[in-house]
Formats: structure tokens, C-alpha cells, sequence
């Protein structure tokens, strides 16, 4: 009995990675066709999808899990054992680059994330806005070579770009994208 429940779980485990790992890919590279959020105060937030997380995040648990399961059977052997520390370290460094949610406010623009620091850059303190021809990566550079990077795990691009727009006014680059809102993109 306790034989077949545990294959049971076993199986449900492997299955549920295989769904996470594919959700996570599909996330990764799909444009996110979503909408911001746009909150009472007057707020705009920038959220990535919520199964794309859930994915990211069930893939690091996994993840560690075998990392510590290296370190746990390796400790008489030094390949097996760097093999569960390199494996740990990946997670780490995974989950610190897990995507946060971008605010803009009337004040400044906000990278709010899970594990690691949030960013704020003052619109007047703004010092570059780069954007990619080809790509939908736009990169928000403050004092100090602080960045706020968005990419295409954050939906609705073009109304990120009509508030960089609304809040620098006539201080963007030359190259700064004019595109459009989509049509569901409340003002």
C-alpha cells in the first residue's frame, strides 16, 4: 500500500515538473499579450503572468532539492558533492533574477521584486532610456548605474512606453519608440 502511494507521488512530482518546465519555457518566450493594472491612485503596474512564476518557482524547489540530495550523498565524494554545491548556487542565483512587478508612479519608476532589493529611479533623475530595435527589452537607467529592465515577460509594452513618454516628456532619445496603445489600454 505505502509502495503504490509513494510511486503515486513520484509520478505526480515528474509530471508536474515536466508541465512547470514546459510553462516556463512557453513564458519565457511568448510576448506576454496581457494588460497593465491600473490602480486607483493613479498607479501603473507591470506584473508577469502568474503561472510563469508559479512555474520559475516550483522548478528552483526542485532544483534544490537535488542539489541537496547531492550534497547529501556526496560527502565522501568531492565530485558529487561540488556537483550539489554548484547545483545550489544556480538556484540562488535563479531565484534572485525571479521577475518582481514594475510600478510607475507619479514620482518615479519601481522594480518591486521577490527576493533581492527594490529599485526606484526618479523620473527626473532618468539618465538613459535604451531600447532594442527587434526586441521589446527597454532598459531604464538612474544615478549610479541603477537599471529597470522591462522585457517581454511584462505585458502591455507599448503602455510602458507611453509613461516613460507622459513623465520624461521632451528629455527622451531620438531613437525613443512612438508606438501606438494597444486597443484594451485604458488612459
Amino acid at each position: 500500500m505505502f509502495a503504490m502511494i509513494s510511486h503515486t507521488i513520484h509520478w505526480a512530482a515528474h509530471t508536474l515538473f515536466w508541465i512547470a518546465f514546459a510553462l516556463f519555457f512557453i513564458g519565457m518566450f511568448k510576448r506576454n499579450q496581457g494588460y497593465a493594472k491600473l490602480c486607483s491612485d493613479g498607479r501603473v503596474r507591470f506584473v508577469p503572468r502568474w503561472w510563469f512564476v508559479s512555474a520559475w518557482s516550483y522548478l528552483l524547489v526542485r532544483l534544490g532539492f537535488v542539489g541537496a540530495e547531492y550534497l547529501r550523498t556526496g560527502s565522501k565524494e568531492p565530485l558529487q558533492f561540488s556537483t550539489g554545491i554548484l547545483i545550489l548556487v544556480a538556484v540562488v542565483v535563479a531565484l534572485l533574477s525571479l521577475p518582481g512587478m514594475l510600478l510607475v508612479t507619479d514620482d518615479a519608476l519601481e522594480e518591486r521584486n521577490w527576493v533581492w532589493r527594490n529599485k526606484k529611479i526618479l523620473w527626473s533623475e532618468i539618465q538613459e532610456i535604451q531600447t532594442e530595435k527587434k526586441g521589446s527589452a527597454i532598459t531604464v537607467i538612474g544615478p549610479n548605474h541603477s537599471r529597470i529592465v522591462y522585457t517581454n515577460l511584462y505585458p502591455d509594452r507599448s503602455r510602458f512606453l507611453l509613461e516613460i513618454e507622459r513623465h520624461c516628456g521632451e528629455n527622451l532619445p531620438s531613437n525613443f519608440p512612438r508606438t501606438p496603445l494597444n486597443s484594451g489600454t485604458a488612459i
